[in-house]
C-alpha cells in the first residue's frame, strides 16, 4: 500500500456550495463505470474491480468516523490503483488533500492537481498514465444552521438539504462520472455515487437522518 503525503495546494471551484473536487482532464465525460474501462488486460481489470470494491468499503468506514458538525473541515479520502505494481495509493484526511470547512483538493500521489480522463485513467503532465482511480469521497459539513428537518434554519434550506446530494455540484457529478464517489452528508448519511449508483441521486450506503423527500417541496 502506498501512502504519501500532499503538500500542494490546488483549487478549482463549483456553483452552489463551492466544493473543489477530482478535476476534469477534459469534457469528455462517459457515462459512469465501475468496470476500470482504463485497463485492456482483463485479468487486471478483474483485478482493478475487486480492488474498487474493497476501497469503496474503506471510504465509507473513514468517512462515517468524521464529524459534519457545522463548523468542521471536510475530510477527502481517495485511492488510485496502480496498474504497474499492483499497489493502491490509500490517502485519507490531510494526506488525500488539503481541505477547509467549505473545499476539498485532491491531490496525485506527487502532490500534483488530481486530473483523469472519462475513463478515470489518471493524467499527469498531460498525458495518461496506468494509474485508475478507484474512489474518491470527502465529507459536506452543515454549512448554514441545524440540518434538521423538524428544527430548519432558515438559511440552511437551498444549501445544506441540496448537499445530501449532487445535482447542482457539477465538479462532484463530473467526479461520479469517473469513478465512484462517496459522501458522508450534512444529515450523516453516506452515500455512493457513480459506478452502480445513480449520478445525481445516488444510493444510500449507511443510515442517517436524511430530509424528507417532500419536506421542502411542501414549503416548509
Amino acid at each position: 500500500m502506498v501512502s504519501r503525503i500532499s503538500t500542494r495546494s490546488v483549487s478549482c471551484k463549483n456553483a452552489a456550495s463551492i466544493r473543489p473536487t477530482l478535476a476534469a482532464a477534459n469534457s469528455n465525460i462517459a457515462a459512469p463505470s465501475a468496470k476500470c474501462d482504463g485497463i485492456e488486460d482483463p485479468q487486471v481489470r478483474a483485478r482493478c474491480q475487486s480492488l474498487r470494491q474493497t476501497h469503496i468499503g474503506n471510504a465509507r468506514s473513514y468517512l462515517s468516523g468524521v464529524s459534519v458538525d457545522i463548523g468542521q473541515n471536510e475530510q477527502g479520502y481517495v485511492a488510485i490503483y496502480l496498474a504497474d505494481t499492483d499497489e493502491v495509493d490509500e490517502r485519507s484526511g490531510s494526506q488525500a488533500a488539503n481541505v477547509t470547512n467549505t473545499e476539498t483538493q485532491y491531490l496525485d500521489r506527487f502532490g500534483q492537481r488530481l486530473l483523469a480522463d472519462e475513463r478515470g485513467v489518471v493524467r499527469r503532465n498531460g498525458a495518461p498514465t496506468n494509474e485508475h482511480v478507484l474512489v474518491c469521497g470527502h465529507s459536506h459539513p452543515a454549512e448554514y444552521g441545524s440540518p434538521d428537518p423538524m428544527t430548519p434554519d432558515e438559511g440552511a434550506r437551498p444549501f445544506d438539504e441540496a448537499n445530501e446530494y449532487i445535482q447542482g455540484n457539477g465538479v462532484d457529478r463530473a467526479i461520479a462520472e469517473k469513478a465512484p464517489l462517496i459522501i458522508k452528508t450534512p444529515t450523516g448519511a453516506i452515500r455512493q455515487f457513480g459506478g452502480e449508483c445513480d449520478t445525481d441521486r445516488g444510493c444510500q450506503l449507511q443510515a442517517g437522518t436524511p430530509f424528507p423527500e417532500d419536506y421542502y417541496s411542501q414549503g416548509n
